[in-house]
């Protein structure tokens, strides 16, 4: 029996030694770039412009940290030897979330980037499932694990407000008197001169007054208007060519490429029409002067 209670000892001893050396080679963590951000969504926009608070291990955060039930929390930080500030990877790495009240507890797990280091995703409005009534003030402890290192637990926020209930009450200030929206209307620019706006339109209706002086000249004689029954067509054919003029002014003030198109071609087929019959008889008058 003596024997026996010996080597039991003697294996107790080993296994004593084997785990103190497995505890010397254990690396102790460190924590640092940490931070928390509270964003509306999780678009990058939003994270970068959301709200952050900051600590250094093993502080905690002391001021009230809000979050509300369409927002989302993101835990940032990295790992590092705390021997040799070498940055570090551990198999489990994760943020446990308490309920003060109840103690209910839910956990999210830190994914990793080489980059980036760690983040834990906390989508606010998931948590209604798993923390059913209680306070809305919530505990954030991270929480490290791994073989290799030593394990780690830390409380970094204790005031963390999370708003898990959708339904709000509305105080009678939202329906009181707004402040009056005061607005400033941009100075207007200085104008030029009368003479200047009054020689550029003139400059603009000169085409037109070139064109009627100008038809005089030309030989154009604008009363010589058919007579008999080829008058109506004659008057017709102008009043087609007028409606064209009138189509491209309200093409100018507002219509569009495709309903001018539209209204011109409507107009081209009486033109045409009218068109035909006035300068057919005026080619027939003219070449019975010519043979008399």
């Amino acid at each position: 029996m003596s024997k026996l209670v010996g080597f039991i000892c003697f294996l107790a001893l080993i296994c004593v030694s084997v785990l103190a050396q497995d505890a010397k080679k254990a690396t102790q963590v460190s924590i640092t770039d940490f931070e928390i951000v509270v964003s509306d969504s999780s678009d990058e926009i939003d994270i970068k412009q959301g709200k952050r608070f900051k600590t250094e291990y093993p502080n905690a955060i002391t001021t009230a940290i809000p979050a509300e039930f369409f927002q989302h929390v993101y835990v940032n930080y990295k790992l590092k030897n705390k021997q040799t500030g070498a940055a570090l990877r551990a198999h489990q790495s994760f943020v446990r979330i308490v309920n003060s009240e109840t103690q209910q507890e839910s956990f999210v797990v830190a994914h990793y980037d080489a980059s980036k280091g760690y983040s834990a995703h906390v989508v606010v409005k998931d948590l209604k499932e798993d923390f059913r009534g209680g306070k809305h003030k919530y505990e954030f402890s991270l929480i490290v694990g791994d073989s290799a290192v030593i394990p780690l637990q830390w409380a970094f926020a204790s005031n963390v407000n999370l708003k898990l209930n959708t339904s709000t009450v509305v105080s009678d200030a939202a329906f009181g008197i707004k402040p009056e929206i005061k607005h400033a209307f941009r100075v207007p620019e200085k104008r030029p001169p009368q003479t200047i706006s009054f020689a550029f339109t003139i400059a603009v209706l000169a085409p037109i007054a070139i064109l009627v002086i100008g038809w005089p000249l030309a030989g154009a004689n604008l009363w010589n208007f058919p007579t008999g029954g080829v008058f109506i067509y004659a008057v017709a054919f102008q009043a087609t060519i007028g409606a064209i003029f009138a189509l491209y002014f309200f093409y100018w003030v507002g219509l569009n490429m495709m309903q001018t198109l539209t209204y011109l071609g409507c107009l081209s087929v009486p033109l045409l029409f009218f068109g035909s019959k006035t300068l057919n008889h005026l080619a027939t008058v003219s070449a019975k002067s010519h043979t008399d």
